[in-house]
Parts: C-alpha cells; structure tokens; sequence
C-alpha cells in the first residue's frame, strides 16, 4: 500500500511520483445514477469530468457495458496520459449527498461500485484519494448559519454523528484495499462560506487575524478527523484533509514572492494534527508564485505535502499550465491537477482524448484471474482470487500452500517444475512432454516402491 517513508512516497518498497487528477463526478454521479435506477437513458450514466474531455457539463461521458468496465476506461485513459491516480474531490455538499444517500439506501450498492472503482485502479496501476464530505459553497444544501443546532460543524450533534459513522464503516470495509491511495476526510472546509460561519460565531479582535475562529476551526477538524479514524478501528491507509487557505481566515498577504510562503503560521493553524498527509490548494494566475509548491518554511514538516488541486486561475477559468508542471516535478512534490484543459496556457499533453485512443481502449480483462494470475504479498499478508473477488486472505506471506502460488505446473529452463508433497519441486521432466507421459514413470515407480515396503524389502 501507498506510505510515506520520511523521504518519498513508497509502495512495497518502489518509490512512486504521485501524478493525480481531480473528478468532482465521475464517483458522486456515479452513485446517484445508480440510485436513480442505473437507466442507460439517465442524465447521469458514465458521466465524468475528464474524458474524453473537459466540458463543464454532463455531455461528458465513457459508454461502458457496466460500472467495473467504466472504471477499467478511465484508469486505462488516465495511465495513458502518465498519470496514476484520480482525487475524487467532492466538490460540493450535493456530490456528497450523492455518495451519502446510495450508501444510506442501499450500504451493498455503494461498496459494490466503490470496489469496482479501487480494483480498476490497481488493475492499471493507479491511486484513488478517496473524499468523503464536500466543501459548502453558495447554493449547497445544508449551508452552516449560526445558531444551528444539527450540522456536521457541531460536534456531537445528529448530522455530525452520522457523517462520522459513514466515514469509519468505509474506511473499516476498504482498509485493506491497495488500490486507496489515501482518506481525504473533507474536502475545503475553510471555503469562504465556511469560514463566515466561523468567523461570524467567533468575532475578530480587531486585528484581522481571527485567532479565535481559526482555533475553533482547527478543534472542530482535529476531533473529526481524529473521530473517523478512532471509530473505523484501522489506521492502515494514509489520512489528509485539503483546505483553501490562500484566501480566508484572514487574508493578509495570499502571495509573496518566489519561492517563499504565503503564511505558513496560517496554514498550520487550520491544518489537523491527526492528518498524515498535508494538502494545500494552489491556484497561480502569474508565473514566478512558487508559494506552496517546495515548502521552503517547513509548513508541513515533518509530514509529507500533497498539493491535492492545483490549475492556472484565470478570470473565467481553471486550465492546465506547463509552467506549474514543471515546477511542481522539479521540487518532486505529489500533486494532483482540477483540469487538464487549456484555459489560456494550453492543454494537458495528449489532452483532450483523440479519438483514436478512445477506440484503442483495450479490453477489459474477464475475470479476478485474468487480472491477478497469481496470489500477491501486500502488505504481509497474500491476496488472491476467492470466488472470483480480489481478497485479502490474512495469510501471512512465505506460509501460502504451494498449489496456491503455484495452481499450474510450469515449464523453467526446459524442465516441468510442480508441486511435489507441498514443495515446489523440479521434476526434471523435459517441457513438451505430455502430463500422462510423464507421471506414468512416477505412478508407476510410486506404486513398485508401495509393494516393496508392504512386502517386507524396504525397511
């Protein structure tokens, strides 16, 4: 599983450059759809943000035969493109209502299609930062105003309770799971509508600073993030939460010059001490604002940095930009683009999706065999294929039954190797030869030793 090892992003020991994309969609509506009654006629079928291109819209969609073959595509599409992993975002508080409601209504449902989804992305290699609660923004259901009694900002209360409980059962049941790339528990909780809830409950001293929001904000984060993961009784993948900063809780200076940080005091003060993982948001309109990108005051240190969104913001749009590219991969830093689309600085390469590529989309592979031919140490412990479903068997690694790492005879340098008393054996019997050739002698000289022993002659 992903980890940090104090100096790179790791997975069994390889070093991994974690090069994401952002879907506000392609999971949310996903759920909706199929609590709409997955009708192939319905707005939101295979609708996704990405591919083959960027429109805004619900025009934008991947025909696929099912859930898991639509899931197949866009991780295929996306490490086609030299990226290995999807931000789910959770945009808003509707995307997470969405998610919500197919998990509330049918709890069977939603870890069906959010398996669909991991097993897709390990299939092709790839990492799913999976969020859970979406930023409050105009227009959102359940919009915090003060003197609420039941919201997700009051710990403690109904919505509150709920929300927690969901989150640890999902992180409970995929706990497991390779293809999680991190939890991200909730997604710009400082946005602005948020923050003149806080803001408004604590007033500012005068100075601008708004320490005392800021704190109640940090609290109220620290004890969800920290409650998700007490209630989910594991901690096996990695934990973030990516806030806005750049342009709330007081903002004094959102930019300074290059290569330094915008406040790196602020940011630690909205950030939970319980996340693994740091994320920030960076959205440039010049070029020269490194911010964030090398974190040359140490903000997040001593835990890792993953700018969780990051585009060219221009005054009608988000847009990818080669000059943050190139930035981003020289401090080596994990980030994860909002758009690949050209908004004034030019597209992704290879972006939008010709047409071309969209029909050389391989197929799906059929089954869990097809896509595992043999079980795999993860962690310690072996997964393998059980009634067709990739599954952790708690086994522990180099105590597997050789008939289970080894289901088949196989030819090596010329000669059959197979499975002799449970040890993987070479029968020195030359490849080519047929299995009722070959284990005629072997019967046969198994049987003559059997009467041997019976009869006395070998003691």
């Amino acid at each position: 599983m992903l980890s940090w090892n104090g100096t790179a992003w790791v997975d069994g020991g390889v070093v991994k450059h974690l090069r994401f994309v952002n879907d506000a969609t392609a999971f949310s509506y996903g759920c909706r759809w199929i609590s709409n009654g997955s009708s192939l006629t319905d707005t939101y079928v295979w609708h996704n943000h990405n591919f083959p291109s960027y429109t805004g819209d619900s025009s934008t969609k991947i025909p696929s035969s099912s859930t898991r073959h639509f899931w197949w595509q866009y991780f295929w599409l996306l490490n086609n493109l030299g990226l290995n992993g999807l931000r789910t975002t959770g945009a808003g508080w509707s995307q997470t209502l969405n998610m919500f409601n197919l998990y509330k209504t049918n709890k069977a449902a939603f870890f069906s299609y959010m398996t669909d989804m991991l097993d897709m992305a390990v299939a092709n290699g790839c990492y799913v930062v999976f969020t859970f609660l979406g930023g409050f923004y105009p227009g959102e259901p359940e919009l915090p105003t003060v003197g609420m009694t039941d919201h997700i900002f009051i710990t403690g209360s109904p919505s509150y309770i709920k929300y927690v409980a969901w989150i640890a059962d999902v992180m409970a049941h995929f706990k497991d799971h390779p293809g999680l790339g991190m939890w991200d528990i909730v997604n710009e909780p400082d946005s602005k509508v948020s923050v003149t809830y806080w803001e408004t409950k604590y007033p500012d001293d005068g100075t601008r600073q708004f320490a005392n929001a800021r704190a109640q904000f940090k609290l109220w984060l620290d004890t969800l993030v920290h409650d998700c993961i007490t209630q989910s009784g594991s901690h096996t993948h990695l934990v973030t939460s990516g806030v806005a900063e750049g342009n709330v809780f007081a903002p004094t200076d959102p930019y300074v010059s290059f290569g330094s940080l915008s406040d790196a005091t602020r940011f630690k003060s909205i950030q939970s001490d319980y996340v693994d993982v740091c994320q920030d948001h960076l959205y440039y309109s010049a070029e020269g604002y490194t911010k964030n990108i090398t974190d040359p005051m140490g903000f997040s240190a001593p835990k890792p940095l993953f700018i969780g969104e990051c585009n060219f913001n221009s005054p009608t749009g988000y847009g990818y930009w080669p000059w943050m590219d190139t930035a981003m991969n020289s401090a080596n830093v994990a980030y994860c683009w909002m758009v690949l689309s050209d908004h004034g600085k030019g597209a992704y390469p290879g972006y939008p999706i010709p047409a071309s590529v969209m029909a050389s989309i391989p197929p799906m592979p059929s089954s869990c065999r097809d896509l595992h031919p043999v079980p795999e140490c993860i962690n310690g412990e072996v997964w393998d294929c059980v009634n067709g479903i990739w599954t952790n068997t708690h086994v522990a690694c180099g105590t597997v039954p050789c008939r289970t790492t080894h289901p088949t005879p196989e030819c090596i340098n010329g000669e059959v190797w197979d499975c002799v008393n449970g040890v993987w054996t070479n029968t020195h019997v030359p490849c080519g030869q047929s299995q009722q050739n070959w284990l005629v002698p072997v019967i046969l000289g198994t049987t003559i030793l059997f009467a041997l022993a019976l009869a006395g002659t070998i003691k």
